[in-house]
């Protein structure tokens, strides 16, 4: 049994984090840009190895860019993966990842999608079609 909801991003935006970046042009989300977070069962990872990931993701120097190809990151049997080239940096990413995770984990395993201005970025078992 597959089960789907959207949860506007707004109301899942820990209060620890600073403002996001959109991750297109690194500038600020403006009001009128609220990304969506879709969680699902399919394609499900281990929450502890998103979570590692994140925590890899997050250290890296600011002006760390995510590579052209693949597009995808993974630590152990998690994939944090985005569905175009962009020039975004691995900062930025670890933060829309932690977005799923916070909306659509439950502490045990994760699968879930976001999107922000036409960019779609996922967390699951999948490096691609997520």
């Amino acid at each position: 049994m597959r089960f789907f909801y959207v949860l506007p991003l707004a109301l899942a935006i820990p209060t620890t984090f600073s403002t996001p970046l959109n991750p297109i042009t690194n500038t600020n989300l403006t009001t009128t840009t609220v990304p969506t977070i879709v969680c699902d069962q399919r394609n499900i990872a281990p929450h502890s190895d998103c979570v590692a990931l994140i925590k890899i993701l997050s250290s890296s120097p600011s002006s760390d860019t995510v590579q052209k190809s693949p597009r995808e990151i993974r630590h152990h049997a998690c994939f944090v993966s985005w569905h175009r080239e962009w020039s975004g940096t691995k900062v930025t990413l670890a933060r829309y990842a932690q977005y799923i995770v916070d909306s659509c984990s439950d502490k045990i395993a994760i699968s879930g999608a976001g999107r922000v201005d036409g960019m779609r970025f996922c967390v699951s078992s999948r490096g691609k079609y997520c």
